[in-house]
């Protein structure tokens, strides 16, 4: 199964989890589009934007699950914690023009995690 973990450049918690994945092993640089890093079937992509605004970035990936790498803070603030969620948004405004939907579900991905 190949991964792409999305980060963004505009979100701290995003970019210090990314610093964290790129110690842990040895990367290697990508060479076209998009994928900045890999490792093994592992993609580590950097976007300029807000990661709930990447909308079509999954076609220019050759991958099949995307992790989009971002913070979420309990109510309760105990921690650290890792939490895993599927994407999509459950409210639109009529003016943003994007289509009603979300994602495909994986289970049995977040449970290996």
């Amino acid at each position: 199964m190949r991964v792409a973990i999305i980060c963004s450049e505009v979100d701290d918690a995003s970019q210090n989890i990314a610093r964290h994945l790129l110690k842990r092993v040895r990367w290697t640089r990508g060479s076209d589009g998009p994928v900045e890093w890999t490792y093994g079937n592992f993609q580590l992509v950097t976007v300029e934007g807000k990661l709930i605004d990447q909308e079509t970035l999954d076609q220019s990936l050759s991958t099949d699950l995307l992790i989009f790498a971002s913070r979420h803070q309990s109510e309760t603030r105990k921690g650290p914690v890792f939490t895993a969620h599927f994407t999509g948004r459950r409210q639109w405004s009529d003016s943003e023009g994007v289509e009603r939907r979300v994602s495909a579900r994986s289970p049995s991905c977040v449970k290996t995690c």
